[in-house]
């Protein structure tokens, strides 16, 4: 309970903080190129988003987790942001995919695999520093290893990027 509830205020935090410094959209921002991200969310991820022209960056991700009686995770994956305005804060909309790759504790591992549209906005505290929010819309295939059907689930993220120019 108190874990959401901090994540709750986190989130009201940086609404704010992004409504409050509306007027900073016009300020000019030097384009990043290249960064290392990291998300708070149930299932932490590292990415590598990188700008292959002024409103569209990619970036591979990836995450690890290892439980000693329930086994291990790989899940890598990608995403795309297509952002709409440039400034300060910067909305974006996009896409991603990724695989979960699972290895029981003394068991065979099975893989299942993520679709997902997204929406969210970064604002730039610094040209070399941002923080995000997004939610996303994510179908989970279905897995018959596992019998797993196909599923939707929402998930909201909250990033931060250090660019490198």
């Amino acid at each position: 309970m108190k874990k959401n509830f901090l994540h709750v205020a986190f989130v009201l935090l940086l609404f704010f903080v992004m409504i409050s410094t509306a007027a900073a959209q016009k300020k000019r921002m030097p384009e990043p190129k290249l960064g290392l991200s990291s998300t708070i969310s149930s299932t932490p991820f590292v990415t590598v988003p990188f700008w292959v022209s002024i409103t569209i960056s990619i970036a591979p991700m990836i995450s690890f987790s290892k439980t000693d009686k329930v086994g291990s995770t790989f899940t890598p994956g990608a995403y795309i942001h297509v952002h709409t305005k440039k400034g300060r804060i910067r909305p974006y909309f996009g896409g991603q995919v990724m695989a979960s790759i699972m290895s029981p504790t003394g068991g065979s591992g099975t893989t299942s695999i993520s679709l997902g549209g997204l929406f969210g906005a970064d604002y730039y505290l610094h040209p070399l520093f941002s923080i995000g929010i997004e939610s996303q819309l994510n179908a989970n295939m279905e897995n018959k290893d596992l019998n797993i059907p196909l599923s939707l689930n929402t998930t909201t993220v909250i990033r931060a990027t250090v660019y490198i120019k």
